[in-house]
């Protein structure tokens, strides 16, 4: 009789462990398409998940995966509503099922539903991308990502994290942005690309040394592919007013593009700069032989015979009133020189007239030649007028 005092309780307690164990099994059979009751399986499976007797066996985690899985892929969305973040909840639950699962039993039952999830997970997270949730768009491509990591083959799925990288860029989630283009990087996919988008968000997040450092390494590991990146570096290094680091990269960009307008204007740019007139002059003359309709080396070299026949007009000014042959002989070499301007301001008129400042330059200069030539002065009378109205 004694012996069954020991008994009872035993035999309570085994009671209690099939109850359980049998609610993770009605939950998993509730899901089969015999039977669709989806609501009465996540109510089993969220009791048996409670419970102390179930919650650490990885059975109870897998069928949790299933259920919440069976849930957020059904294709009725009263069934799609009973969870409001079934995918995340059903990989969480693989995770556990897999961590509790001492024997591998689990895994080949398990690595299917990640195949499936990864596939949902992406599509979810292009769903979110076009309503620009990009946060939540971040979270499904890092899953899809995660649950490669989790199947036996250890799939590494590179769009995916080139995905999470940009959805954390655009979420302004930076320190995930730069985890997952590292990451990108580190397995050479997209070549140059992940660099700039790398340096990029580096950039926005003030941390500019990171920024060079990230540009000059995609240099080092895809020189022939390289231009990208140095229009970037020279475009950094324009904004920081350091022409001499810019123009070694304009420079190594030619060597790669020789035929590049863009870089022989930002040539220009620099030279001009660094008051290298007849070199900056060359350099925006190459620039839009190489494409005839490029507004910007016209303007600028327009502006630049400007600036310098302005600059000798104010000198010829400082001439004292008992020099007047000097004077006159330096005031028309400076209208010499601000009559060059015209041809360029002219073509960066006609190809840009939305420009009032070229309109008003122009104007300037051929009221101060207008006694030269009669076009002058009838092309100043239009410019007046066209600018009045």
């Amino acid at each position: 009789m004694k012996r069954l005092s020991f008994l009872i309780p035993f035999l309570f307690l085994a009671v209690l462990v099939n109850a359980q164990a049998g609610k993770v099994t009605q939950a998993s059979n509730y899901i089969r398409p015999e039977y669709n009751q989806f609501e009465k399986a996540k109510t089993l499976i969220d009791e048996a998940i409670e419970h102390e007797k179930t919650i650490g066996v990885s059975k109870t985690w897998k069928v949790r995966g299933d259920v919440y899985l069976a849930i957020a892929t059904s294709e009725d969305a009263n069934v799609n509503s009973l969870s409001d973040n079934p995918l995340q909840i059903s990989f969480e639950s693989y995770k556990k099922a897999l961590e509790l699962d001492d024997k591998g039993k689990m895994k080949k039952y398990i690595d299917p539903k990640l195949a499936t999830l990864k596939i949902a997970f992406f599509n979810k997270g292009g769903e979110y991308y076009n309503e620009s949730e990009y946060a939540k768009s971040f979270k499904c491509f890092e899953s899809v990502v995660l649950a490669g990591e989790l199947l036996a083959d250890g799939t590494v799925d590179t769009v995916a994290m080139n995905n999470a990288a940009l959805t954390a860029t655009n979420a302004e989630m930076f320190p995930e942005a730069v985890k997952y283009y590292e990451k990108v990087i580190g397995y050479k996919y997209g070549g140059v690309a992940p660099y700039v988008s790398l340096a990029r968000v580096q950039k926005t997040a003030g941390d500019t040394l990171a920024f060079a450092k990230t540009l000059e390494d995609g240099i080092v590991a895809y020189p022939a592919e390289s231009y990208q990146i140095v229009l970037e570096l020279i475009n950094h290094y324009l904004q920081n007013n350091e022409s001499e680091k810019a123009m070694a990269y304009v420079d190594k960009g030619l060597e790669a593009k020789p035929d590049n307008e863009t870089l022989y204007f930002a040539k220009g740019t620099l030279l001009d700069k660094l008051k290298d007139f007849d070199g900056a002059k060359a350099a925006y003359e190459k620039s839009f032989e190489l494409k005839p309709d490029f507004f910007k080396p016209y303007y600028n070299l327009g502006a630049m015979y400007f600036n310098k026949g302005r600059e000798m007009l104010i000198a010829a000014n400082d001439i004292p009133a008992n020099k007047p042959k000097e004077y006159d002989a330096a005031v028309q070499e400076s209208f010499l020189v601000l009559e060059k301007a015209l041809p360029h301001l002219e073509k960066a008129w006609e190809l840009n007239s939305s420009e009032e400042t070229i309109a008003l330059t122009m104007k300037e200069i051929y009221f101060k030649l207008r006694t030269k030539k009669p076009e002058y002065q009838t092309r100043y009378d239009e410019l007046n007028e066209m600018l009045k109205k």
